[in-house]
């Protein structure tokens, strides 16, 4: 799922940002570590994502809006290499 997707779902789901515009707010290193975090305290709960996705893109200097690459940088990275 893309990252407008995540906003949207996120959206309706009733938060009042998307999920990834908010991990692009705070940092992807920070959302990185959060959700490591959150998986170790709730488990299953916060289950479903692969951690390894925001680490690749930490480790590649898309640390989000702060840096010159974020979320939706990365979506239009990935369908550009498809």
């Amino acid at each position: 799922m893309g990252p407008q997707k995540l906003d949207e779902y996120s959206k309706l789901f009733g938060f009042p940002v998307g999920m990834a515009t908010l991990a692009d707010e705070v940092g992807l290193d920070v959302a990185s570590h959060v959700g490591e975090d959150l998986g170790m305290v709730f488990g299953s709960r916060f289950g479903g994502g692969d951690m390894n996705v925001l680490k690749d893109m930490v480790k590649n200097g898309m640390l989000g809006k702060g840096s010159k690459f974020w979320c939706i940088t990365y979506l239009t990275m990935v369908l550009l290499m498809d």
